[in-house]
């Protein structure tokens, strides 16, 4: 690893804990405006619901076949469909309620800061996230990740997006370096780690949930013994 000398992280789902910032989020949503009666069904399968939706539409804003835009006009009413209701004022005040205050939610994984603050003295940091630009900002500032990181390289600042190998070779350009120098770090095979590979960029795959192979990490504490 001595040639290494930057390090790509990617965001949601591997330092910013998406899933129990979402769950936070719209369990805040669903006792606000009272959605147990409002499309009849419990706090958790409400929150299903919508984490489902996103992930559908967040893979179909990856492959291009929707815009930033489709997706916050589609997500809301799409996830009232699930409860066979359709209310597009309801729909437009969970969406807005929810792109609002879930980055300000800063929870993240395990040994995050602890990691970051040992990685930031041996390598540059940067961040590469298929994330909104204003989104991202806000969810970097509140989870106080700011300190650590030189760039964060996003889709909307690039004329690419993951898993592009362009987007790649954007971000190596952007920081003037070469693949052999950049490591990357991403909960993603197809985005964050099948892709840098093919470039030449080593990448490690963190997989919390343990549920790939034994060439994963499941917690960011492994990154000591790696990095």
């Amino acid at each position: 690893m001595n040639q290494i000398k930057h390090i790509f992280f990617d965001l949601d789902h591997t330092l910013w804990d998406f899933e129990a910032n979402a769950q936070l989020t719209l369990q805040e949503i669903f006792e606000e405006f009272n959605l147990a009666s409002e499309i009849n069904t419990d706090v958790q399968s409400f929150c299903n619901a919508f984490l489902a939706v996103n992930y559908e539409m967040w893979k179909l804003f990856d492959d291009r076949k929707i815009n930033k835009q489709q997706l916050r006009e589609q997500r809301g009413p799409k996830v009232l469909e699930k409860f066979e209701v359709i209310n597009p004022e309801l729909a437009e005040t969970i969406e807005s309620t929810y792109l609002k205050r879930c980055p300000t939610k800063g929870q993240v994984f395990p040994h995050t800061f602890e990691v970051l603050e040992y990685l930031s003295k041996k390598y540059t940091l940067h961040i590469l996230t298929n994330g909104f630009q204003s989104s991202q900002k806000i969810k970097i500032d509140y989870a106080n990740l700011r300190p650590y990181f030189r760039e964060v390289i996003t889709s909307e600042c690039s004329p690419y997006k993951k898993p592009d190998l362009a987007y790649y070779e954007f971000a190596l350009q952007k920081i003037k370096t070469t693949s052999t120098k950049v490591i990357m770090i991403g909960d993603n095979l197809r985005n964050d780690i099948l892709p840098p590979r093919e470039l030449g960029i080593k990448a490690i795959h963190f997989d919390p949930k343990n549920s790939f192979s034994q060439d994963s990490i499941n917690s960011l504490h492994q990154l000591f013994e790696l990095l």
